[in-house]
């Protein structure tokens, strides 16, 4: 592709016209001091379509088509037979390449200055042209417009005039829409001046807007500051919860083994207490069995009196002999506690085996004067 480097004037999609094959295709259009070049895409490795060499020769007219609506315009090659029809996207568009090519058109090298001014006298003719053309077409439009406003206000109008022998309420009103359309301009300027004044107070109400926010900020971080200090206090309270809590459960773990150890004790206790209980059962068997055996001797003794007692003899004088009662009971005292000897001396068994039945029978009498006492007593006797 022969570019001019640096010298690339204008470039952008523009619809032509064929020459064989009489249809509009769009092409990448390229225009350069002295050529206008069209590829078939806009990428780097797009073909070239042809080229158009701009010289004195060539003359570019705009068409104006009123009923299609299409933005063309011609150049003439000088050459007999050979112009090239194109069609831009808009009036702007078209504008601007119209210019492009004609400023490309008088800067070329080969023009006399005679050729040069009367390309200068037909370019301003062609302006004036285009010009009244589109003054033409705004007039135009204007009419047309001014004609349907004039339509409308006709039909509102006749829509008064029908309606008024209806609604003879509505007959005002429908005037002063009427009337509101003929002052249209009016209304349009002080729309204008309310949309000024709007946008006045729409900035003076984003600068107070925007004091707002600052001082929604600074209250935001002053919230998140007190957050934080909160969330601080939270967490010590939570550590100090949570010591608390491990104490209790020291606490709760030092109570369970103090409630187990007396569990411990009581059952020591009532074990205790059970052997207290049965061996009181077995002293009060023991005192039983004594008891009778000690009744069986007296009968023993009272059928020997009487086997012993002479014959002819009226009834014998016996002393009657009472039990002595002691803290043992009735009858609690054996032979050898009335003996003046010592133990040892009147049996045959050592000083030590008497000291040993003596302790014996002291343990075994306080055993006895144990049971006696009161449950609270015998409680504070077992700690």
């Amino acid at each position: 592709l022969k570019y001019y480097i640096l010298e690339i004037i204008k470039s952008g999609f523009l619809v032509k016209k064929g020459h064989r094959i009489k249809s509009m295709k769009e092409r990448w259009f390229v225009l350069t001091p002295d050529n206008l070049f069209y590829y078939d895409g806009k990428t780097k490795g797009a073909k070239k379509k042809g080229s158009i060499c701009i010289n004195k020769a060539v003359i570019i007219e705009p068409l104006f088509d009123m009923k299609s609506n299409r933005f063309r315009f011609l150049l003439n090659c000088g050459i007999k037979g050979v112009n090239y029809e194109i069609e831009a996207l808009d009036l702007k568009s078209m504008n601007e390449w119209i210019s492009a090519i004609q400023l490309c058109i008088d800067h070329s090298k080969d023009k006399t200055p005679l050729m040069r001014n009367l390309l200068e006298r037909a370019q301003e003719r062609k302006e004036r042209r285009r010009k009244k053309a589109e003054e033409d077409q705004l007039r135009i439009e204007n009419e047309a417009l001014i004609q349907r406003q004039i339509q409308e206000l006709q039909i509102l109008k006749e829509a008064a005039l029908a309606q008024s022998a209806v609604e003879a309420a509505l007959l005002e009103e429908e005037k002063k829409r009427v009337e509101e359309l003929e002052l249209m301009k009016l209304e349009y300027e002080k729309l204008l001046e309310e949309e000024r004044l709007a946008r006045l107070s729409e900035s003076e109400a984003r600068a107070n807007q925007q004091s707002i926010l600052e001082e929604e900020m600074f209250k935001r971080q002053t919230l998140e500051k007190i957050k934080t200090e909160q969330e601080n206090i939270l967490n010590e309270e939570r550590k100090i919860r949570e010591s608390l809590e491990e104490m209790s459960k020291e606490q709760a773990i030092i109570l369970e083994e103090e409630r187990q150890r007396l569990k411990v004790l009581d059952a020591a206790r009532q074990a205790a207490e059970d052997e207290l209980k049965s061996a009181h059962l077995k002293l009060k068997e023991a005192e039983e069995e004594r008891q009778l055996a000690s009744l069986k001797v007296e009968l023993a003794k009272e059928k020997t009196r009487k086997i012993n007692l002479p014959v002819g003899l009226a009834k014998p004088l016996v002393v009657e002999q009472r039990g002595i009662v002691s803290h043992r009971g009735l009858g609690a005292f054996v032979e050898h506690d009335f003996s003046k000897k010592p133990l040892y001396l009147s049996s045959e068994q050592s000083p030590a085996a008497v000291n040993k039945i003596n302790i014996d029978e002291g343990q075994r009498t306080e055993i006895v004067e144990s049971n006696l006492l009161k449950p609270s007593e015998s409680k504070e006797i077992f700690k």
